[in-house]
C-alpha cells in the first residue's frame, strides 16, 4: 500500500507506520532491482521488506511478478494469495477505521440536534426579540455544523480501496494459467 495511505492516518497506530517506514526503503531497492530484471535482487530486497512489514501487499504483489518471470510459478502462487490476502487485510483496517470515524460523527450529529430541540424550546420562551436573535444564530451555527457532518457522511460511499486492483487478479491468472490451472484463472481474468 502506497505511503500516504498510511500517513493520512489509514492504518491501525504508529507500529504499521513504524513497520512500513522500515519496510519502504528495500521495497524501492526491489523495484530497481527488478526494473533491472535482477530478479534475484529483488526476492532479497523484498524478501526484507516483507519481514519488515508482513502485510506489505505491493511487496508481495512484486514478489510474485519476480517468481513468475523467473519461471518459478510454484513460488509465485503463494506469493500472489499473500497478496491478495495482504490487500484485503489493510482494506478492512482502513474501513473499520473509516467507519469508526463516521459512528463518532453520527453520535456528534445527535448531540448537535439535541441542543437545537432545547434551544427552539427556549426560543419560544425568550422575553426579548435580542434574546431571540441570539437564540436563533445559535441553532444556525449548529445546523450549519450538521449540514458538514451531512456531506461529509455522504462522501463516505464504498471506495476503490476495499476493491482487490485488476492487477493483482491480473497475475493471479497468469500463475494459474502457466500451471495450466485454466478452470481456475478464468475466474480471476473476469
Amino acid at each position: 500500500i502506497g505511503g500516504s495511505a498510511f500517513g493520512q492516518g489509514l492504518g491501525p497506530g504508529a507500529d504499521l507506520t513504524r513497520q512500513y517506514r522500515e519496510a519502504l526503503p528495500h521495497y524501492n531497492k526491489a523495484v530497481k532491482a527488478f526494473s533491472r530484471n535482477d530478479h534475484e535482487a529483488a526476492r532479497r530486497e523484498l524478501d526484507k521488506a516483507i519481514s519488515a512489514m508482513p502485510q506489505y501487499s505491493y511487496a508481495h504483489l512484486l514478489m510474485a511478478k519476480s517468481w513468475y518471470l523467473s519461471k518459478r510459478y510454484d513460488e509465485a502462487l503463494p506469493a500472489i494469495e499473500r497478496a491478495e490476502t495482504a490487500w484485503r487485510e489493510f482494506a478492512g483496517i482502513a474501513a473499520d477505521a473509516k467507519s469508526q470515524q463516521g459512528d463518532a460523527q453520527i453520535r456528534q450529529r445527535r448531540n448537535l440536534q439535541d441542543q437545537i430541540n432545547t434551544l427552539q424550546a427556549d426560543f419560544r420562551q425568550a422575553a426579548t426579540q435580542e434574546q431571540r436573535d441570539q437564540i436563533q444564530n445559535y441553532i444556525t451555527t449548529l445546523q450549519r455544523q450538521i449540514d458538514d457532518i451531512d456531506r461529509d457522511q455522504a462522501s463516505r460511499a464504498p471506495t476503490a480501496l476495499a476493491a482487490l486492483p485488476a492487477e493483482y487478479s491480473f497475475v493471479h491468472g497468469n500463475i494459474l494459467l502457466r500451471r495450466n490451472q485454466l478452470s481456475d484463472a478464468e475466474p480471476q481474468y473476469l
